[in-house]
Parts: structure tokens; sequence; C-alpha cells
């Protein structure tokens, strides 16, 4: 279902009108459950796609849906959103209070976002306003599909006179270009996702073989898949288990109090600081081992 609202949403004495005009459209779209809505500015539209519907916007408050709503709607070809705070509260029709909060969840890092650029935030504070981070991605979404219709409609026109007219019509190639593109970043798709799959696959083994607790297997790779360490927090992780495999609270009665590795990772115990006495046991029981070294040969 598509619903338009071509007034502009702010500025002139129409404002509040065109603002409860997008209200309603927007309340009947969430009815529905599903729409796509056009809402066109002074020169343009703005794209407004179903899938915002399974996004992680859509658990927010209905303050901050609004006020995305709204922010799209108000925001330039460039995605820049030019008002006041107080302006863009009354385009919304919040308080300035509910708008200062839905803004500053809005420029906080989401790590459930389906778009990991610029860590899912979606708004970023510039000189007059705001500006939404992601929007060109989906300005241009769908693009290469309206080419292939307007292609496809124009030759379809050129059959219809040809057959009205009796007249010869050159033949009109419609453009491949884009199937053919969009299957070969499919491929590209599954091959990068193959290749991180099989690197988290080879890092979960490299842990585990470390790890002297060989219990829950498969509650501890899937909380290692969810940490999804990098190569430096690896190593970091690594490191902690070869230290930790000397403190006594891991080597007394046969490893008994070992966490399970699932247990490990989940609270992040890599970052737990190493037995200081085990260690000063360690650095005496070596002392110790050299002086009598140098006892032998007649160095001391």
């Amino acid at each position: 279902m598509d619903y338009q609202i071509q007034s502009p949403v702010m500025g002139g004495r129409g404002s509040a009108k065109a603002t409860k005009r997008l209200r309603v459209a927007l309340a009947s779209a969430i009815h529905h459950g599903a729409f796509c809505l056009g809402i066109k500015m002074a020169d343009h539209y703005t794209k407004l796609f179903n899938s915002i519907i399974h996004s992680t916007i859509w658990r927010e408050d209905d303050k901050t849906r609004i006020l995305w709503v709204t922010m799209l709607a108000m925001s330039d070809e460039n995605g820049n959103v030019l008002s006041s705070l107080p302006g863009l509260a009354d385009a919304a029709r919040i308080t300035i209070k509910e708008c200062e909060t839905s803004l500053e969840k809005l420029m906080q890092p989401d790590p459930y976002s389906r778009t990991q650029d610029y860590e899912g935030r979606r708004i970023a504070v510039i000189d007059d306003g705001w500006h939404i981070l992601n929007r060109e991605k989906y300005k241009n979404k769908g693009k290469d599909r309206t080419e292939y219709w307007k292609e496809y409609k124009r030759r379809k026109r050129a059959e219809n006179k040809d057959l009205s007219t009796g007249g010869h019509v050159e033949s009109v190639d419609i453009p491949q270009n884009s199937t053919q593109e969009k299957e070969k970043e499919k491929e590209e798709e599954v091959k990068k996702k193959n290749t991180k799959k099989k690197k988290a696959e080879d890092n979960f083994l490299l842990f585990w073989k470390k790890y002297p607790k060989k219990v829950g297997k498969q509650a501890a790779l899937r909380k290692f898949q969810t940490l999804n360490p990098n190569a430096e927090l690896l190593e970091q992780i690594l490191t902690a288990i070869d230290q930790q495999k000397a403190s006594s609270q891991w080597t007394s009665e046969g490893g008994k109090f070992i966490p399970h590795p699932a247990t490990w990772l989940n609270q992040g115990r890599w970052e737990d600081e190493v037995d200081s006495e085990i260690t000063k046991r360690n650095q005496a029981e070596a002392d110790r081992r050299y002086r009598e070294k140098q006892k032998r040969y007649g160095i001391l």
C-alpha cells in the first residue's frame, strides 16, 4: 500500500495541516502492517520502505519512531535535516524533552541494526541541524530495477504503436546488467560469508584447543560466534588462558574450579587479573633453580 503526502511538512500557514496528514498516513500505514510511504517535499520524494517495520527502529518508543519518520520527511536530497531542536519537535508534534531523548537514541550505536555503517547510528549533528547517515544507501535502493521497468515499458509502448500503425519498430533490448550485477553481488556475498564463517570456526578451534576444560562445546561455540573476536581480542583471550592456567583457582583440586568455557566467555573472564600469589611462587621457584645451577657450576 502506498501513502503519498504532497505538501511540505514545515513552513507556511499549511504546516500544521501537512503534519497532521503525515501523522494520519503513518498511523494508517502502521495499522495495515506494511507500507511504502512516499513523502514529497519541495522538489523531491523521500522513500520509506516497508522493511522499516522489521528494523530495530521499530522497537523504539512511539516518540522516537514518529521523530525518525518526520526527519526522513524533512530531509533534503543530501540527507540533511535543517531545523532547530524546537522546530523539529514542533514538526513531529512532540515535546522538546521528548525530542532531545529521541535524538540521543538515534545517535547511539545499534549493534542489532541491519546496516552496521557508522556502528548502526542513524543520524549525526551538523551545522544547522542533523544528517541522516544511511540515506544515500536507501535513496539508491531499487534504482536498477526502476531503470529495468522504464526500458520494459518503453518497449511495450513501441510494440503497441507497431500493432496500431503497421509501422516498423526497432527492437529494444532490455538491459540485463542490473540482473547480472545482482547475481554477481549475491555470489560475492556468499563467498564473504563462507570465508568469515571458516575463519570464525578456525578461531574457535584455537580457543577450544587451549582451554583446559572440555565441556559444553556447542554452548561455547555459540557464545564465541556472538562475541566474534577480532585478531587483537583473540590474542588477548588466548594469552589470558595461558596465564590463568597457572593460577591457584585453575590448578587446585585437579582444576575443579575452572569455569565452563561458555561461562568464561560470557563473563569476559579474559580480563581477570592473574592470581599474584601463584605468580610469586612460580618466580620464587625459578629463582631457587637458578641459584642451584650457579652453585653447581661454582659461580657462587
